[in-house]
């Protein structure tokens, strides 16, 4: 093997382990799903989670591809804002989750208006004011920097905090999610 091709694989492996350690998070993206939702509520009981980095009904379009969805838009955002609301009475920590593009081919006007009615569907559907940003699978560019500062809303990095998807406890497969 390449001395160059495995050392990107030791730090990885290194990151990857350093993460384990630190307060969990989760990529709130399928609340919708009632299994998900029964261990959503499991976790908040017994305090688990520092923080829950919520999808909203802006990233539909990503969203019903994703889990290659049948339900409307109207359904799934009933049952996010319902869920999202008991999560804030019950007192969690809830920010802000965007996906944007995984090659990043996505303009600053595009980028800004995800973000931007993102913040807004959760002030006035969930009453919370978002202070940190989670990009989808991380991506992000110079744009998404901008846009982030003008918000007021701190990019959480992967090296922040542990990190899971909520879809991650009701899947049975043998990739990332089997770490957690």
């Amino acid at each position: 093997m390449n001395i160059g091709i495995f050392l990107k694989y030791f730090k990885k492996a290194a990151m990857i382990l350093a993460v384990k350690f630190k307060p969990l998070t989760v990529h709130t993206e399928a609340i919708f799903y009632d299994d998900v939702w029964k261990i959503v509520k499991e976790k908040i009981k017994k305090k688990e989670i520092h923080t829950w980095y919520l999808m909203t009904p802006v990233n539909f379009p990503l969203t019903r591809g994703y889990f290659s969805l049948k339900e409307s838009s109207d359904i799934v955002e009933k049952k996010m804002k319902k869920r999202y609301i008991e999560m804030r009475k019950l007192g969690e920590r809830l920010q802000l989750h965007v996906h944007l593009h995984p090659l990043m081919k996505i303009d600053f006007d595009t980028q800004e208006k995800l973000i931007k009615r993102s913040l807004d569907w959760l002030q006035k559907e969930v009453n919370i004011f978002p202070k940190e940003i989670v990009f989808g699978w991380w991506r992000y560019n110079e744009d998404s920097k901008e846009i982030a500062k003008k918000y007021g809303l701190k990019i959480i990095e992967f090296m922040d905090y542990n990190s899971i998807h909520d879809f991650d406890w009701v899947i049975n497969c043998k990739g990332e999610s089997s770490l957690h």
